[in-house]
């Protein structure tokens, strides 16, 4: 009797259509999809090293970056102690500042003079300061009023340059002008 099922054509196209399918699959699955799995946990892994490595790559740039904004400050300071102690040379500037400070506080200044008496610190008994040069100038200053020669020395105070006043002889007229002589050290590198 040929009753079986697998005597019927029918159900053998069907076994074996089912057999080849899942066959199929199963080298699918194993030649095609496995791999693309296996390089793209790859990829994902190198993704994932490349990121960090970009954001350690951005903080040593931040870095980098304010570090350099950081010299530039620095390198700003070092310009204003550089003006704050001139070389020889440079003595001239002192005049220009000097003017200045007297011209943002309504004075004139009408003249420089160097006194007799500028000493090397180097061979001087008061303070031994190796390279240092320490100049004592006069200058005589017209203001329009008390308040414009508490500016000037206000500003001094604050000045860019090591000066000391030593002395100030004061001059009032009748109309509230400031004449003053005001007698200063400063100091220059050798």
């Amino acid at each position: 009797m040929k009753n079986s099922w697998m005597s019927n054509d029918k159900y053998k196209y069907t076994v074996m259509l089912s057999i080849g399918i899942l066959l199929g699959a199963i080298l699918v699955s194993v030649f095609i999809i496995k791999p693309l799995y296996k390089s793209s946990s790859k990829l994902k892994a190198e993704v994932t090293s490349k990121d960090i490595r970009y954001e350690s790559l951005v903080k040593k740039k931040n870095s980098l970056s304010s570090l350099q904004s950081r010299e530039q400050e620095l390198k700003a300071q070092a310009a204003v102690v550089g003006n704050a102690l001139p070389s020889n040379k440079e003595v001239g500037k002192l005049f220009i500042q000097m003017d200045k400070l007297a011209g943002q506080s309504n004075g004139f200044l009408q003249s420089v003079s160097e006194s007799e008496n500028n000493l090397d610190y180097t061979t001087s008994s008061e303070t031994v300061l190796e390279g240092v040069q320490r100049y004592t100038y006069s200058l005589p200053i017209s203001f329009s009023d008390y308040t414009s020669f508490k500016g000037f020395l206000r500003r001094s105070e604050i000045a860019l340059r090591l000066l000391s006043i030593k002395s100030i002889d004061i001059k009032a007229s009748e109309t509230g002008a400031i004449d003053a002589l005001v007698t200063t050290d400063t100091f220059t590198r050798k």
